[in-house]
């Protein structure tokens, strides 16, 4: 098979897809970063993955002729995007008849707790003013199969994953996720420290409570063939 993996990032699923099409298939990586991208081909030569290309650009603008790949697949890049409906009409154009088109996107208002608690009650607004400012939706995920049906796809499946912990380190993902984000947030002026801060402290109250139930975002796959 023919791949193509639009976003890859650092390559992970990139890699795990190359070792499964073999020496006679291929794995074009396209990614609109240069440092992700050479990560991607320092990796794939340590392991001897020689049949994978790299490609930087847009997701909406592919230097590849059409109907170029067997599998097209797309993961945490749509909820991303102001136009998402852009980049999937690209996919099309790059799918061979009968291939497939693989997403995958983050739902972020699905994050919930039981019994509800007002601290990530908050999360999800924060993810919507976030989202709001960045000209996304935070809640496109759950959306996608719509813009499936948009482009032309007709036989759509989808499979929702979220993930909830009454305990443990899964329990703590999203507190370390905008820990994380704390520097770049702050820099940005879109938060002050303290308000970044207040809103860890009031996650970890949460999490370190077992008798708290803790949903983090959905994950929403879909997919279709052509």
């Amino acid at each position: 098979m023919h791949v193509a993996d639009i976003g890859c990032g650092i390559g992970t699923v990139s890699l795990m897809m190359a070792k499964r099409v073999g020496s006679r298939g291929t794995v074009v990586c396209v990614d609109n970063s240069t440092q992700q991208l050479a990560l991607v081909r320092r990796v794939a030569k340590e392991t001897g993955c020689g049949n994978i290309k790299c490609v930087e650009a847009s997701a909406d603008r592919i230097d590849f002729p059409a109907e170029s790949f067997d599998l097209v697949y797309c993961r945490f890049l749509l909820d991303h995007l102001r136009d998402p409906e852009k980049a999937l009409a690209e996919m099309w154009r790059l799918l061979k008849s009968g291939g497939a088109l693989v997403t995958e996107t983050i739902d972020f208002t699905g994050i919930a707790t039981d019994p509800p608690d007002p601290a990530y009650a908050r999360e999800v607004e924060f993810m919507q003013e976030l989202n709001g400012i960045r000209g996304v939706d935070a809640g496109s995920g759950m959306k996608i199969h719509r813009l499936f049906h948009e482009i032309g796809f007709r036989r759509i499946e989808v499979l929702l994953y979220q993930p909830a912990f009454l305990q443990g380190e899964g329990k703590r993902f999203w507190e370390y996720s905008v820990l994380e984000s704390i520097p770049s947030l702050v820099e940005r002026g879109y938060y002050t420290l303290e308000q970044m801060q207040s809103r860890v402290r009031a996650m970890r109250q949460v999490n370190d409570d077992e008798r708290i139930l803790v949903a983090l975002p959905r994950s929403v796959q879909v997919w279709a063939r052509k």
